[in-house]
């Protein structure tokens, strides 16, 4: 048997611009089995991304520097922890534009580049009144491509780092 499920989830996010991003998702899942007893209940889950644009203020100028994309996360096993609650380790894998505008500077300009960053979460949820599912997630995304936001001729305004942790709240719902 198979259920869907849809919600939101809001939360931070590091390393997408040189302070801790707010980061919203609207999601989408499969739930495959979700009826069954044991740990084999995987999970698909098809999410937007939106990190809000957060302000780097260099000697050279300002860049606002903002996050758009998608995010598809795979969960292969549901641990039971108490009651309704459970615990999903999921691997995960954002692709989204990386976007930085320059402003107050002599040479206004912007740039996009991929984010493209594999990951790790683990999520807990609980079904709390009928379709109703709360649930909080934490995480690492790694990205691979690790690019350089900067003002002429030589002033970063932020890197892409190795590692970005994220950590988020959300509420959902599931059928049946």
């Amino acid at each position: 048997a198979i259920a869907i499920g849809a919600g939101v989830q809001a939360g931070v996010a590091s390393g997408v611009a040189p302070s801790v991003s707010a980061i919203g998702r609207a999601f989408l899942e499969v739930l495959v089995r979700p009826e069954a007893a044991g740990a084999l209940r995987p999970t698909l889950r098809l999410a937007g991304v939106r990190a809000l644009p957060q302000r780097a203020d260099t000697p050279a100028g300002t860049a606002e520097i903002a996050l758009s994309g998608a995010r598809i996360d795979a969960c292969p096993v549901r641990l039971a922890v108490a009651g309704p609650i459970e615990l999903r380790p999921c691997a995960a894998f954002e692709v989204a534009a990386h976007l930085g505008a320059g402003t107050a500077t002599v040479a206004a300009a912007s740039a996009t580049r991929a984010w493209v960053a594999p990951g790790l979460l683990a999520r807990a949820s609980a079904r709390i009144v009928g379709p109703l599912v709360l649930e909080i997630e934490g995480g690492a995304a790694f990205p691979l491509l690790r690019y350089r936001f900067y003002f002429s001729p030589d002033v970063t305004a932020h890197v892409a780092p190795t590692v970005s942790l994220q950590g988020s709240i959300g509420v959902g719902l599931q059928f049946p």
